[in-house]
């Protein structure tokens, strides 16, 4: 018996997890997806020269997932009882693996390595395991056919249990003359998997043909799925990637952004940020557009956004209106982005340097959903005031503040929103945008992306905060109160209703105040 306390409670954890891997690997039925970690100059090695070596390891991730989350996911949903998915891979650690895939609720899967000196073995030793385990029977994917749906798979399943031949194997075809998909049934002997793919030239356009007369040499029956689909290895392929997944080359190579800022009475305060979103446009190969969503000012905000907005390149500043409030403001603003890549920024808030190389790369790590900078300061002499009345007591307070926010940011994935959040507009769709409170969008929005995957904090220089709301109110003060509205939320008070409580002392703050209570 493990012992009490945090030992105790971890062990049962792993217990649990070990548990739910050997309850699947006892399936009836076994689904096993052949992949490549996703690393940049390892993979797609062929979409290299057109994508770069992180588009190309985009390419990679996407079709995937696709091929996990989409085919695989609705085939289990289907079956939820008898069939299993097994994650073979090479390349990449057991770490990344289980950051990528472990934090998805909607799929029970498992992975392991590759083993293998060649294609031919480490297929074969993936069979021959799944069938010591018991399965019926087992089919294995790759993952290059962005075609490949839960249908398909069904198939090539339903094609195996029916058939009446005691050795069987169903094939998939792909357009170029080899295999996207491979199926076998618990008849088929050891020793003859072992064979069964052996002396195949992998990579030419006669596997198809090779594989079929390596079966039928073994007194193995082969049946044809009517699917013939495409995989995508080089750069003519890129059209059927697109057409399946809706994603571009574009966005694999030089993405666009769009940064959203959604402002109230931020007429000191706006040019600094929409400079910081601009200043590194012209050194690299994205667009990037920013998109000021004004909730109603009385202080000359628009006339000093429509002022900078003369500085930049016709059409990069835009300024639009809408209904007060930071949700809808920012959900306005998307309305009316032409990005791939989206980024939400405070108007009080300057991002770091070389923002778009940093949000892209954190983006582009397996299994993220959303990612945002780490918690910073702006330094008041940088403000025009000059700081050297703070007393020690507040310096200590503000360190405290910065140390907790990226503590929670980093540890728990739980930043706030004046850390800029960052997403693909695709996600961000998927999600369904910002919830349109009038407090705590930040926090929700939180919670609905790590449905989806992790919420990573990007390496690097953080985005820096003005620290008007602690300085003009006090660090316990503005503490208290943000504990107080988090606690009422989780005892379930709309945020709406605690917007009236969180403002009512405060009536000076303006709507960008309107924050995830952070410290």
């Amino acid at each position: 018996m493990a012992p009490p306390g945090p030992m105790g409670t971890c062990t049962s954890k792993v217990a649990a997890v070990l548990n739910i891997k050997r309850r699947l690997r006892y399936r009836r039925h076994r689904l096993i997806v052949f992949t490549r970690y996703p690393s940049p100059g390892s993979t797609k090695s062929r979409l290299i020269s057109v994508l770069g070596e992180q588009g190309a390891a985009l390419a990679q991730l996407y079709m995937t997932n696709k091929t996990i989350w989409e085919a695989a996911g609705q085939l289990q949903k289907r079956r939820p009882d008898d069939i299993s998915v097994e994650v073979r891979y090479t390349g990449g650690t057991a770490d990344d693996l289980r950051y990528w895939l472990g934090f998805r609720r909607d799929l029970d899967t498992w992975w392991s390595v590759q083993e293998g000196k060649d294609l031919g073995h480490k297929m074969a030793k993936s069979f021959n395991d799944a069938f010591m385990d018991g399965a019926e029977s087992v089919v294995l994917v790759g993952t290059d056919i962005p075609a490949i749906t839960a249908d398909v798979l069904e198939e090539a399943f339903q094609t195996l249990e029916s058939a009446q031949e005691e050795d069987t194997c169903v094939i998939g075809p792909a357009k170029d003359g080899g295999y996207y998909l491979i199926g076998l049934n618990r008849h088929t002997r050891t020793w003859v998997v072992d064979d069964l793919f052996q002396d195949i030239a992998w990579g030419t356009d006669s596997v198809l043909q090779q594989q079929i007369q390596a079966a039928e040499q073994r007194g193995i029956h082969c049946s044809l799925l009517p699917y013939r689909l495409q995989d995508v290895d080089t750069k003519d392929d890129l059209d059927e990637f697109e057409l399946r997944t809706g994603i571009s080359r574009q966005e694999l190579s030089a993405p666009s952004w769009t940064v959203i800022i959604p402002v109230l009475n931020e007429a000191k305060n706006v040019k600094s940020a929409i400079d910081s979103a601009m200043q590194t446009a012209s050194s690299t190969s994205s667009h990037t557009e920013v998109v000021v969503c004004d909730g109603g000012s009385t202080d000359g905000t628009p006339d000093v956004v429509k002022s900078v907005a003369q500085l930049y390149p016709e059409g990069t500043v835009k300024f639009v209106s809408s209904p007060k409030g930071r949700g809808v403001q920012m959900n306005t603003g998307v309305q009316h982005a032409t990005g791939d890549y989206l980024l939400f920024l405070h108007a009080d808030t300057c991002l770091p340097s070389s923002w778009q190389r940093v949000a892209f790369r954190t983006l582009c790590k397996p299994g993220v959903s959303m990612g945002a900078f780490r918690f910073g300061l702006k330094d008041k002499s940088a403000e025009g005031s000059d700081n050297s009345s703070d007393s020690w007591w507040f310096e200590l307070q503000m360190r405290f503040l910065v140390w907790n926010a990226n503590l929670k940011s980093t540890q728990f994935e739980l930043p706030y929103g004046d850390q800029a959040f960052f997403m693909t507009t695709r996600q961000f769709l998927e999600v369904g945008g910002f919830p349109e409170f009038l407090l705590l969008e930040d926090v929700k929005m939180v919670a609905l992306m790590k449905r989806h995957g992790h919420v990573a904090i990007a390496e690097g220089d953080p985005a820096l905060t003005s620290d008007r709301k602690w300085r003009q109110h006090g660090y316990f003060q503005v503490t208290a109160r943000n504990i107080l509205v988090m606690l009422a939320s989780k005892l379930g008070v709309h945020p709406d209703t605690l917007a009236g409580w969180y403002y009512s002392p405060v009536r000076s703050l303006t709507a960008t105040d309107n924050q995830c209570p952070s410290s």
